[in-house]
């Protein structure tokens, strides 16, 4: 089943991304495809009203206001943080009139998901919801997070998008969801968390209660989608309550590098993988294997072990090409060791936020060693 996510154009570019990067990280039947172009919103079209506290904290009453800024970290000395002033929203029947009109310019079959990310909130101040005409249209409001939860509101984005999908496969329209949405909370992924409050239940449950389960199985939703919404649900579980345990005990993750491939393993974030281009692994590897660190200009006196490193992993087709990539990366004269740096740090605040990513990522003042200060006892080499 494909799925097309859209990104409304005030959404942080980052933030999407970073989303996208959870949802699609176990495969099975939901394809994600990210939209190639966004959505706009006019003016005319977005409500301004002064925020009340009353009703910015439950659903189906007023909206929440727009927030545009990427929020990472997980340090929140001060949580909540202070309230908006004002709030802006947009009604449903303008968020879904996009959602279809980006449908048909793009000749996007009907059978299709067109899922919207939008920091505006929306007229019934839902944290998401299906088209109400019954069209493979939904949006999830990925603004406000912070106002809930003290947490990396990658997190919470990326678990109401698996929720919504899923109940998109057990509910036929709203009526029906109405019947078995739980109006008290139990910790389920079926929770509809009136109060706006609650969510943080079912977050940290990231369960399915035996009603659902049995929903589930009569309406015959295909087991591997069940299956694929709820390892993704559980993963944003275990990183969220894990960084929760960080701030206590300081413990990191272990890493773990397995098969011939060396591939890089977060072992107590849901055994997470550290998604890196041969390259890039090569690379890391060089600096997990140098626990007091390299000088930028030695790496070159490692070329030996570099090159039968690359061999086992890398993916070069001609010797020339092999060569070529050792060359590229060991001359001091270009930017690639720079650059392979700076992006393997990014993918790890990506996967594993700032907090933690201080121990994993290769770190140095200029001029002096760069080094990853991961303690090596608890870094594993399976085969």
């Amino acid at each position: 089943m494909k799925i097309h996510l859209l990104r409304s154009s005030e959404l942080d570019e980052n933030l999407f991304e970073y989303v996208l990067e959870i949802v699609e990280r176990y495969s099975g039947p939901l394809e994600f495809i990210p939209s190639i172009s966004d959505i706009k919103f006019t003016e005319d079209k977005i409500k301004r009203k002064k925020f009340k506290k009353d009703q910015f904290e439950r659903q189906d009453e007023i909206a929440v206001y727009k927030r545009s800024a990427m929020f990472i970290d997980n340090e929140m000395a001060q949580w909540p943080p202070e309230y908006p002033a004002h709030i802006e929203s947009i009604d449903w029947e303008t968020i879904f009139s996009k959602i279809n009109q980006y449908r048909s310019e793009k000749n996007i079959d009907i059978d299709e998901v067109l899922l919207l990310f939008t920091d505006f909130a929306n007229d019934k101040n839902w944290f998401s919801a299906w088209d109400p005409s019954g069209a493979k249209n939904a949006f999830v409001h990925t603004a406000q997070w912070e106002f809930f939860l003290p947490c990396d509101q990658r997190f919470p984005i990326s678990y109401q998008v698996m929720v919504t999908l899923l109940q998109g496969m057990l509910f036929k329209n709203q009526a029906e969801a109405k019947k078995h949405l739980h109006k008290e909370p139990k910790g389920c992924v079926n929770d509809f968390c009136k109060d706006k409050t609650q969510i943080t239940l079912k977050l940290r449950t990231a369960d399915i209660c035996p009603d659902c389960q049995r929903l589930l199985y009569e309406k015959k939703v295909d087991p591997r989608i069940t299956d694929q919404v709820l390892r993704t649900l559980d993963a944003i579980r275990s990183q969220m309550l894990f960084r929760e345990r960080y701030k206590t005990t300081l413990q990191p993750s272990r890493l773990e590098i397995r098969g011939p491939m060396k591939r890089i393993y977060f072992t107590d974030l849901s055994d997470v993988e550290l998604k890196l281009t041969p390259l890039e692994r090569l690379v890391y590897l060089l600096f997990l294997e140098h626990t007091d660190g390299l000088h930028l200009s030695e790496v070159s006196d490692h070329r030996e072990w570099i090159e039968d490193m690359y061999r086992q992993i890398g993916n070069s087709r001609t010797v020339a090409e092999f060569r070529n990539s050792i060359d590229q990366l060991l001359d001091p004269t270009e930017n690639s060791m720079n650059e392979k740096m700076s992006k393997i740090r990014r993918k790890i605040v990506s996967l594993v936020g700032e907090d933690l990513a201080e121990h994993y990522v290769i770190d140095g003042l200029k001029n002096e060693k760069k080094r990853i200060l991961l303690d090596r006892g608890l870094v594993k080499r399976a085969h």
